[in-house]
């Protein structure tokens, strides 16, 4: 069956995603494996993720055990570098644009869920035009990357997308991690926690006079509001960023701006499995 799109939502998405990765490319010039554009809770605006050998490396050698954490970092988007680049500068106005589909929208299960498919499609037809495009390289250097568009918390279409979008070849190690059949899996690593990341909410509980600190966080926390609203609530606590933020992304991002500890509650939301 054909594929709902919105043929000017996927040229949107398209758009912010190749500006994002081409400037990832331009600035890294590192051996990628895995790049993939990634939505959540209710299909809210997407965001890149990647990882590279070289980036995995030096996050895993970070680890006690390096070749444990190689094992688990390897697939988990959010936990890589360059989870979320390039988002305040290329997906503004898709990121308005997902705001005003979703004010218009009946408020309906039916209507929602309409939209959200339609909203997935699009993602996986922008990165399909990407790959058409060459962006992901062509022959031996294509089989050796995966790409995906993904919804988290995720479920089977996740799987389903990645064969649609990839080379049977290029899939074969990832497939191991992600098939429907986990008997072979190291037990000492918490594929769950990979697959289904803990989504929460990003609290201000202190009021910020320092308009440096609220860009910041506007920043850092990837806020949909303008950056005069934002200020606003930094005023009118407490003051919920993100309502739907990486749980494990939050954490790093606190534990990297020790001064965020006293200002920031985070609360794991009733989505969590």
């Amino acid at each position: 069956m054909r594929q709902k799109i919105d043929v000017e939502l996927v040229s949107m998405i398209e758009s912010a995603t190749e500006r994002a990765l081409t400037r990832l490319f331009a600035e890294h010039d590192e051996s990628f494996y895995y790049i993939t554009l990634v939505t959540l809770g209710e299909c809210v605006c997407p965001f890149i993720s990647a990882w590279s050998v070289e980036a995995l490396n030096k996050e895993a050698g970070k680890m006690k055990d390096a070749d444990k954490a190689n094992s688990y970092l390897k697939w988990d988007y959010a936990a890589s570098p360059y989870c979320s680049f390039g988002y305040e500068e290329f997906f503004g106005e898709l990121r308005d644009t997902y705001d005003l589909r979703t004010s218009e929208l009946d408020d309906t299960d039916v209507a929602y869920k309409n939209e959200m498919d339609i909203r997935l499609n699009c993602m996986e037809q922008a990165m399909r035009n990407l790959d058409k495009k060459g962006l992901f390289g062509q022959g031996e250097k294509r089989l050796g990357i995966v790409i995906n568009a993904e919804y988290m918390p995720p479920d089977n279409d996740n799987v389903e997308r990645a064969k649609r979008l990839n080379p049977e070849d290029a899939l074969k190690e990832w497939l191991e991690v992600f098939r429907e059949d986990d008997t072979h899996e190291d037990k000492n690593i918490d594929w769950n926690e990979i697959r289904n990341p803990d989504i929460c909410k990003v609290i201000l509980t202190k009021s910020i006079d320092d308009k440096r600190v609220c860009v910041r966080l506007r920043r850092d926390f990837a806020s949909p509001l303008t950056l005069s609203d934002f200020i606003m609530c930094c005023n009118n606590i407490p003051f919920v960023i993100r309502s739907d933020f990486l749980y494990k992304k939050a954490k790093q991002i606190i534990d990297n701006n020790r001064d965020y500890e006293k200002i920031i509650r985070i609360d794991l939301t009733g989505n969590n499995k």
